[in-house]
């Protein structure tokens, strides 16, 4: 667990960013605030849809708003992207290939489920297929919790499985 509240080049910035302020990004910091870790985001507007909420829940995470600071990035030990930032970003290939670590919320998810887990990817129907195996996930009495693009987001389901069955994820552009 990140605690120090540097990054690996010894600057006050937690090494850990999220990257994005929208549904996925404060789903992230949620669940990082809640295991105790020290983080920062940043998003490239100037007001993301989540950032009122975020200040009423966490009011002492820091959040950078406007350009992605390259620098700040490639001293990152890891970065958490949402899935609307994209890897071709020159600040975020420039951290890449600082050999700054790069996850997704997928990523975290996987880092405290111990259930099986099904991930649906494509670019047609997605949504349909996953909406269809969870229904039968359900009824075959297997089925803890489904997520994707329309339903929750992924590391806000952690908190919630049982254990009792398995996971249902929708990914596209994996």
């Amino acid at each position: 667990m990140n605690r120090v509240g540097t990054n690996k080049v010894g600057n006050a910035y937690p090494s850990i960013i999220v990257v994005g302020l929208g549904k996925t990004g404060y789903s992230c910091a949620r669940f990082l605030a809640a295991r105790g870790e020290t983080f920062m985001l940043m998003d490239t507007r100037d007001n993301p849809p989540y950032l009122q909420r975020l200040k009423a829940e966490q009011p002492d995470t820091p959040v950078l708003l406007g350009p992605l600071d390259e620098a700040m990035l490639c001293g990152a030990d890891r970065l958490i992207l949402s899935p609307g930032v994209a890897l071709s970003h020159p600040a975020i290939a420039a951290a890449k290939a600082a050999g700054v670590q790069i996850t997704s919320d997928i990523d975290l998810f996987c880092e405290v489920v111990e259930t099986p887990i099904i991930a649906i990817t494509g670019s047609n129907a997605n949504s349909t297929v996953t909406t269809l195996v969870g229904l039968m996930a359900g009824c075959a009495g297997t089925r803890d919790a489904v997520s994707g693009h329309k339903g929750t987001p992924v590391p806000a389901l952690a908190g919630r499985l049982t254990g009792a069955g398995g996971d249902l994820l929708e990914r596209a552009g994996m």
